[in-house]
């Protein structure tokens, strides 16, 4: 008996009797069974497609949701080192009046 080389379906040859209901009915349960497996198949890939696009979109999601946190934590980080400026500049300020406090008193303790 000789076969097909890709689904195994069964080959008449010279020497077969007549009656090929046999090999018929092999070949289409060979070819129902193929069928199905390529149905199954190709279903769990949808599915699978369909979970991964599905991923894919929360993955997006949380990109952006995280995308507008660092956003948002910059410009606190900004507003933020401008206090620390300006905190410094009073710093100064106050560095510089008591110094000159300290000058004036200095002054008065000497006479």
């Amino acid at each position: 008996m000789k076969y097909t080389d890709n689904l195994k379906l069964d080959l008449v040859e010279g020497t077969d009797n007549a009656n090929l209901m046999d090999f018929y009915n092999h070949s289409m349960r060979l070819i129902d069974q193929a069928y199905t497996r390529l149905t199954v198949d190709y279903e769990t890939i949808v599915k699978q497609s369909s979970d991964t696009s599905n991923l894919v979109a929360q993955i997006e999601a949380t990109v952006a949701a995280l995308r507008t946190a660092v956003d948002s934590l910059a410009t606190q980080v900004a507003a933020l080192n401008s206090s620390v400026a300006a905190t410094g500049k009073k710093v100064q300020t106050n560095t510089d009046n008591i110094a000159e406090l300290d000058a004036r008193v200095k002054v008065l303790e000497a006479k």
